[in-house]
């Protein structure tokens, strides 16, 4: 859980990599346009970051941990509500348009070896 000391609103995540996901994290700050990283940017120092649990090395118990948390919290700063997915997630318009700018015309790796 990232949780801003100022303001109280939280972040929850998982992750078997918790290091990895941290560092993630820390390196958006200033590429990725969600409230979150807004707020780190306004001040990284007015956030904890809080172990709510660990759990064995395990994706399915790490992701049912996170949802009961999600579920618990209903974190402000977390976009996606279901653990796991992107399930809901609406891209701006702006990035939609990106998207299939950057990606027209290729093939997605696991269909290369299907035609």
């Amino acid at each position: 859980m990232f949780f801003n000391l100022i303001n109280g609103i939280t972040y929850i995540g998982s992750s078997i990599k918790l290091d990895k996901r941290f560092r993630v994290h820390l390196s958006s700050i200033t590429s990725i346009n969600l409230p979150l990283y807004k707020s780190f940017f306004k001040g990284i120092n007015n956030f904890a970051c809080l172990v709510l649990q660990l759990c064995d090395k395990d994706e399915d118990i790490c992701l049912g941990l996170e949802q009961h948390y999600l579920d618990f919290y209903q974190p402000y700063y977390t976009i996606l509500r279901l653990a796991g997915s992107s399930k809901g997630f609406k891209h701006y318009p702006e990035t939609i348009t990106k998207l299939k700018s950057n990606h027209s015309g290729k093939l997605h790796p696991r269909w290369n070896n299907k035609i």
